[in-house]
């Protein structure tokens, strides 16, 4: 859960629906109206999850129990594959770019003296279209630092594929 920011609740009067009531738990509180379209309330509807994490954990946490087994089932010989979802702005880009860094270290900490062969693909899903994370940015005169598209390909395995 990203926190909420100061800026959001002093100039916006934003406030936080969410409440991380276990670390399994997590409550959203959302404002609705009566029929009478006056009268507010708030309902409370609570989703269970494998692991949820509040506003004070930290990104070395959020890897050791989301990605590292990830990373040592990759340097088994392993395929992983971890997913982030989430509305805009909820930091989904800041824990992932934490994960990646402790990733990448512990896949490249052990190769002392050998030559290890890997192969790492970060990709951002948005609605049907997909991104390339990895890659340089580029330009389209209007805008900058924009990630080259990739088409998603379904192999004859059943599988698919980003290329581009």
């Amino acid at each position: 859960k990203r926190p909420i920011f100061p800026k959001e609740e002093q100039q916006r009067g934003d406030y936080d629906i969410a409440t991380i009531a276990s670390s399994r738990q997590a409550v959203i509180h959302n404002c609705l109206f009566q029929a009478d379209l006056k009268t507010p309330y708030v309902s409370h509807l609570t989703f269970d999850y494998d692991r949820v994490f509040d506003e004070r954990a930290e990104s070395s946490e959020v890897y050791k129990a989301a990605a590292a087994r990830l990373v040592e089932g990759a340097l088994d010989g392993r395929v992983g594959t971890m997913f982030m979802f989430g509305q805009t702005g909820s930091g989904k880009t800041h824990t992932m770019s934490a994960i990646q860094e402790a990733a990448a270290r512990d896949l490249f900490a052990p190769a002392d003296d050998i030559v290890p062969w890997l192969s790492v693909q970060v990709v951002e899903l948005r609605g049907n279209r997909c991104f390339d994370l990895l890659a340089p940015g580029i330009s389209d005169g209007r805008r900058h630092n924009l990630r080259p598209e990739l088409q998603l390909r379904q192999q004859g395995d059943g599988s698919y594929a980003a290329e581009g």
